[in-house]
């Protein structure tokens, strides 16, 4: 029988301690900041998240508060809702693959007013196109598919029959 190394003994508790911190105290929010600025990138307007929860355990992402604004009208959001789960399959994504069992989508509103202006600042908007330039000259395929997601679900999201439009402003 083997015996165990102290050194590698310790190794093996430091990452783990380490892993569990990172799930603790920053896993949420790297979660977070990764949606914000994906959702800037693709509808390029600003998009707000309350708050997300990831559950490595229960293999569930819950991401509550998301306001998208719509770019062609700062003062209006292009949807907005209340929670989204997100049930996924753990193993897959170490074969780099993204397989959702079930999505739950709760209080979603189209055209909803909003209370600070939705335009992104021209420095984030230069970032961003910036960005698109790279992409297209590294992977003009991949930047073709973005294009192409991005305007579909602009023209897809309205409709939808659960979602509901607010055309009054109530105040």
């Amino acid at each position: 029988m083997k015996k165990i190394r102290p050194v590698g003994l310790i190794f093996v508790l430091v990452f783990v301690a380490l892993v569990v911190v990172f799930n603790l105290f920053f896993l949420n929010s790297t979660v977070k900041s990764l949606i914000i600025n994906a959702g800037e990138g693709i509808f390029k307007a600003v998009v707000e998240v309350k708050s997300v929860d990831v559950q490595i355990a229960k293999s569930r992402i819950e991401i509550k508060g998301l306001k998208i604004a719509d770019k062609d009208n700062e003062f209006r959001n292009l949807f907005e809702t209340e929670k989204i789960v997100f049930d996924y399959e753990f193993v897959p994504l170490l074969k780099k693959k993204v397989i959702i069992d079930d999505v739950e989508l709760i209080g979603m509103a189209t055209g909803t007013k909003r209370e600070k202006s939705g335009k992104l600042p021209p420095k984030k908007i230069k970032k961003i196109e910036k960005k698109e330039q790279k992409e297209k000259k590294d992977n003009k395929l991949f930047a073709d598919l973005n294009k192409k997601i991005s305007d579909k679900a602009g023209s897809e999201i309205k409709k939808l029959p659960v979602t509901k439009t607010v055309d009054k402003v109530i105040d």
